[in-house]
């Protein structure tokens, strides 16, 4: 596994710059943090299968919000609905809010009604107690606020997996969409904007379902900071900073020749990654 030294010394290589005569160490960090995140962006290699809770009403899911609660305790002893107290996301995001629904005196379901934004960690679901009862307790989900991108969405339906078509969001707009209002076990999925999906149809009851993402890669700060990128596509980093550092000393020609061969690993290292698979080892 690479660290942070361990790039260091190959761009610093690539630059034939051994003492940071041209270029200070953190400048170069910075140039390694972004080629890290391009790698990541080019190969697919940071990949991470989350479990996001889907909530009975909402069909709007992100990066980032409160996508469901499950409940890890009924509770009992409820006469009325309690009120549902979702802890707030660092400054600079917006709250989220959910209510409770209530089944012979116990909390059957959480509702998440605005999965807010900016959550960096799951929150804490605070349920109000009964009075005179046991009180109920859930957990939230929430798709990781560092998620690059979601290449298929599973939901958990019995004993089955059932993987959700991709639509553009035109298309679900124009069918799923068109009967407002309208819930089932969910089908489709359509990606809005860079960060938010959209589940249809509208999920008519709570769900586990499956992400399979790509995650950004977190930066490197100290020497000894392990990346999480690893051989083959580790090689192409140093190639990356050395082009973004020669193109902000507006070395054009230099710069490019380090994009090409960038490039060039790359598609290398995917090669021999990613097309050993056979879809049957019976052929057909």
């Amino acid at each position: 596994m690479a660290t942070l030294q361990d790039y260091l010394n190959q761009t610093q290589r690539l630059l034939h710059d051994a003492n940071f005569k041209y270029w200070s160490q953190q400048t170069l960090i910075d140039a390694i943090n972004g080629a890290c995140k391009r790698v990541v962006g080019d190969s697919l290699c940071n990949r991470s299968l989350q479990t996001v809770y889907l909530s009975g009403g909402l069909e709007l899911y992100g990066y980032g919000m409160v996508s469901g609660a499950i409940i890890t305790l009924a509770g009992s002893g409820y006469t009325a609905v309690p009120s549902v107290t979702i802890a707030p996301p660092p400054t600079g995001g917006s709250q989220a809010y959910a209510t409770a629904v209530l089944l012979n005196g116990t909390v059957s379901q959480i509702q998440v009604t605005n999965g807010g934004s900016g959550y960096t960690s799951v929150p804490m679901v605070t349920i109000a107690p009964p009075v005179a009862g046991v009180t109920a307790t859930a957990t939230a989900s929430v798709p990781r606020y560092d998620t690059l991108d979601t290449l298929n969405i599973t939901v958990m339906w019995g004993s089955q997996r059932v993987i959700l078509s991709r639509m553009s969001f035109t298309q679900l707009q124009s069918t799923v969409r068109s009967w407002m209002g309208y819930t089932q076990r969910p089908c489709y999925c359509a990606n809005y904007g860079q960060n938010k999906w959209y589940i249809g149809p509208i999920p008519d009851q709570f769900y586990i379902s499956e992400w399979d993402t790509i995650l950004i890669p977190p930066n490197l700060v100290n020497l000894t900071d392990v990346s999480v990128i690893q051989y083959p596509f580790s090689e192409c980093v140093g190639f990356y900073a050395a082009h973004t550092a020669k193109f902000q000393e507006q070395s054009y020609a230099e710069s490019q020749k380090f994009l090409e061969v960038y490039t060039a690993k790359m598609l290398y290292s995917r090669r021999s990654v990613m097309m050993r698979m056979l879809p049957s080892a019976y052929g057909g």
